[in-house]
């Protein structure tokens, strides 16, 4: 019989965003960035910011928060190749991968970066 591991839960892990929170990170978010594969563009979330959306949002990113996952859909991202310098189109060398996911699933991650971002753990990754 295997014991269960037992970790200290984060106090901030467990408590919900609040509505405030959500508006003010979709009005954070830049507006130029494309959509992801949905076609549902940051611009349309931030025209509804102000608006009983944000409490469907409250409920859908606390659900998430507190099931520790995020709906399957969200985990695919499309991946474009950019080209550095247009005159080499073709050179592997002259690319650079850029992915693009959910906006849903990107204003989540922003939520979760922010609560997290004093955390010991987070400090680990250079980047």
């Amino acid at each position: 019989m295997t014991k269960e591991l037992e970790r200290p839960i984060d106090q901030l892990e467990s408590v919900p965003w609040t509505e405030e929170e959500i508006a003010e990170e979709i009005r954070h978010q830049a507006a130029e960035r494309s959509c992801g594969a949905d076609g549902i563009h940051i611009r349309l979330l931030k025209a509804l910011a102000g608006t009983v959306f944000v409490g469907w949002l409250y409920r859908l990113y606390n659900r998430c928060l507190a099931e520790g996952r995020t709906p399957q859909a969200w985990n695919d991202s499309e991946i474009h190749l950019l080209s550095k310098d247009p005159d080499r189109p073709r050179d592997a060398d002259n690319l650079r991968p850029i992915s693009i996911i959910y906006v849903f699933h990107k204003v989540l991650e922003r939520l979760l970066l922010v609560r997290h971002q004093s955390a010991p753990w987070a400090r680990l990754h250079p980047a």
